[in-house]
């Protein structure tokens, strides 16, 4: 079994319909099914352009019914959007083989789980979530849009889709990884235990199970992270994509407080507001969740060697396990977009005081 069967059926399909999946553990890269998967994406990507030409069109002719300054936010905003989608779709295509080559060397290296069947009734809520409010952003969006609806729920809707998918299809890979490092932890967590009761640092095959993990959890670590490279890209673009999009939506809620407005519109606004506010917090969990399942491996380890240090038998063994605590200790997994900044709870801090920033300076404008 590959990696990519772990995820959902459902979600593997979304994935391949829009290029987040475009590659097979096939040997041959000129079957039906490779090729199949390279055209998939191209059908929505086509229906982008036309909303594109659609939304300019539009755009152009509305330039005497809006102001300058909100129709060079217009602009802004959509420039930005078409270069996130293009971007993504050539990332995808570039990435692929790539992701492939990685997933199989994963494959080789983690650990089977016992517990496989309790895993498969484990639900990811925030998961569920997210998939519920973009169905109802997508699908609420045209409500409150202006010119022909279908098509410019498309051209606003798909690059903020097809950034979410990729962060999800993200998370389901990093949540295979937590379950590697979370097996390395409850391994230790028996060392732990037993060394309470006189672990036998003496005998080879206890240090050499400690090394055997040390360097199981130093493999996960540097694929997990040559892995997350391959998105860095997609996340700074995504990120700039949702600042720009949940400034708009906050600020146009916060006018409308004051204003007289209708309710299908406050409520698919409220539902975008909300949308956005998912997806950072997705982004965020799943990183930072990966983080300290895997840097918390080395404080087990070090539990074990205090633990017999604390006996004063200083041994060739001792010595041994001193080095396997040095090695986890030094192994720490820190995710970061291109070293922009870090992927942590840090990250939602500086978000949080950016929006907030921003939003005080447009509303002191508007007054």
């Amino acid at each position: 079994m590959n990696l990519i069967e772990d995820i959902p059926l459902c979600l593997r399909i979304i994935y391949r319909l829009c290029g987040i999946i475009q590659f097979t553990y096939e040997d041959s890269p000129r079957s039906f099914s490779q090729i199949l998967l390279r055209l998939c994406p191209i059908a929505m990507f086509l229906f982008y352009c036309y909303t594109c030409v659609v939304w300019f069109g539009y755009l152009v002719a509305s330039v005497n019914l809006l102001k300058l300054n909100v129709l060079q936010v217009e602009v802004m905003m959509t420039v930005w959007a078409v270069f996130t989608e293009i971007t993504s779709m050539v990332i995808f295509t570039l990435r692929s083989h790539k992701l492939k080559m990685l997933f199989l060397k994963l494959e080789e290296i983690r650990i089977k789980p016992p517990f496989r069947e309790k895993n498969k009734t484990e639900r990811d809520w925030m998961k569920i979530l997210v998939l519920i409010i973009t169905f109802l952003n997508f699908t609420i969006e045209p409500l409150h849009v202006w010119g022909p609806g279908f098509l410019i729920m498309g051209f606003f809707v798909i690059p903020p889709v097809t950034c979410i998918l990729n962060h999800l299809f993200l998370g389901d890979v990093l949540k295979i990884v937590r379950l590697q490092f979370k097996l390395i932890n409850q391994q230790l967590q028996k060392k732990v235990s037993v060394a309470h009761i006189g672990f036998p640092l003496n005998k080879t095959e206890n240090l050499k199970q400690l090394e055997e993990l040390s360097f199981l959890h130093y493999d996960l670590v540097r694929l997990v992270l040559e892995i997350s490279s391959y998105f860095d890209v997609t996340t700074l673009i995504s990120i700039v994509l949702w600042f720009g999009n949940f400034i708009a939506a906050i600020y146009i809620l916060i006018m409308m407080l004051n204003a007289p407005f209708q309710f299908k519109f406050l409520f698919s606004l409220m539902c975008n507001v909300f949308y956005y506010l998912l997806w950072l917090l997705m982004i965020v969990c799943m990183y930072s969740r990966t983080q300290k399942e895997a840097n918390k491996t080395s404080t087990f380890i070090h539990q074990i060697w205090n633990q017999h240090s604390q006996k004063k038998d200083l041994n060739e063994g001792l010595r041994h396990l001193q080095l396997i605590a040095c090695r986890f200790l030094n192994t720490k997994l820190i995710f970061n977009a291109k070293n922009f900044f870090r992927l942590d709870e840090t990250f939602l801090h500086v978000m949080i005081a950016a929006v907030v920033t921003y939003l005080i300076i447009l509303i002191q404008f508007r007054t």
